[in-house]
């Protein structure tokens, strides 16, 4: 199967580094009955710098333990950061279906807000989650 190349780039810090990562999530066969995935909390490599969270959103079918690499590679790229990560499981691998329309996203933040939670009981420090929380996907 022909991996499939997704650019996400990514403004770390305020705007202090700019990272553009590829994401080869589709480079292996994806299993044949999707299963439903559990939310992915990766603890900050670093223990310099303001703590921040990034909740990254995944979606098209692909098993969101794919998106490890990537989370981790941005984690790597911003060592002036305690830089959480969340990936929360959604509903059949697609956010869409659980967000189809703004008056429709209760599903979806009801995933994110559990994947937070669970970082908050692995020590994450919430704060304001305007200036310290960002969303990726």
């Amino acid at each position: 199967m022909v991996g499939h190349v997704c650019w996400a780039p990514i403004w770390v810090a305020a705007g202090l580094a700019h990272v553009t990562l590829v994401s080869l999530a589709h480079s292996q066969p994806m299993p044949p009955t999707p299963a439903e995935d559990s939310s992915i909390l990766l603890a900050p490599k670093s223990q310099h710098g303001p703590e921040k969270m990034l909740v990254f959103i995944p979606g098209g079918k692909v098993p969101n333990e794919r998106y490890v690499a990537t989370a981790a590679a941005i984690q790597a790229a911003a060592p002036q950061l305690r830089l959480w990560v969340v990936i929360p499981a959604v509903t059949h691998r697609l956010c869409i279906i659980s967000c189809a329309s703004a008056s429709l996203c209760g599903t979806l933040r009801v995933a994110v807000d559990a994947a937070l939670a669970r970082a908050e009981r692995a020590g994450w420090k919430r704060g304001d989650d305007a200036s310290h929380t960002w969303l990726a996907g």
